[in-house]
């Protein structure tokens, strides 16, 4: 998989564009692109109809609340990376803290929240 087209202003960020500048060369090559993660969306994976997946950049357990990707086929390692080269039934969605809803006024949703989650990630996660 790709890394998502973004600059960025460290020293290793020039190198996240390599795949990107010469996608002529790799994209044939390539199972999937980056299209999202944590709170960004990157269009021109998506303009370019690329085969894509979301949320691949998760290092601390505050990153749980972030862009997923949902796939509808067999749980099968060789399904799934079926399923991720040809992109058919593959969805992203955004995946919010529901907790923050409180900020809108949505107490009662918030209230609804498994108070278990955030630990249970975080625990196997290192921090």
């Amino acid at each position: 998989m790709a890394s998502h087209p973004h600059e960025f202003k460290s020293a290793w960020g020039k190198d996240t564009l390599y795949f990107w500048e010469n996608i002529a060369k790799y994209a044939p090559l390539l199972d999937a692109w980056e299209v999202a993660n944590r709170d960004d969306i990157f269009n021109p994976v998506g303009l370019k109809r690329l085969p894509f997946i979301a949320n691949s950049d998760f290092h601390k357990p505050k990153h749980l609340y972030s862009w997923k990707t949902a796939l509808f086929c067999d749980k099968d390692p060789e399904a799934i990376k079926e399923c991720i080269r040809i992109n058919r039934d593959v969805f992203i969605t955004l995946y919010r803290d529901p907790r923050s809803m409180l900020q809108y006024g949505q107490l009662e949703e918030a209230q609804a929240v498994p108070e278990t989650l955030v630990p249970f990630y975080a625990e196997r996660m290192a921090v």
